[in-house]
């Protein structure tokens, strides 16, 4: 079931939302949609989990539609872009505790 975010708390500086924030994310690493997916078929099979899997298409919701990822594919973000699980989880307006 897809979860499309609508609710203004989630705005972020400068009328950013989450998506446009994340998508910033992957461009300051030089990553594309497909190395993404590429990272997160590691991580699923060396977590032997496909929860962790992010197709190119998901990300693409995930960045242009608002759509909020799943706890697994937010730990994936994390660990692809290189950064903490807190940081990813402040994009969607979630505090970090």
């Amino acid at each position: 079931m897809k979860t499309r975010v609508k609710h203004e708390s989630m705005r972020k500086a400068q009328g950013q939302m989450p998506g446009d924030r994340l998508r910033s994310l992957r461009q300051q690493r030089r990553l594309t949609l497909r190395d993404v997916h590429e990272f997160s078929l590691e991580l699923a099979r060396r977590f032997g989990q496909t929860a962790f899997v992010i197709p190119p298409s998901r990300l693409h919701e995930f960045e242009k539609k608002n759509i909020v990822p799943s706890i697994h594919r937010i730990c994936t973000l994390a660990r692809v872009y290189n950064c903490s699980l807190q940081k990813i989880l402040k994009l969607y307006g979630l505090p970090p505790q």
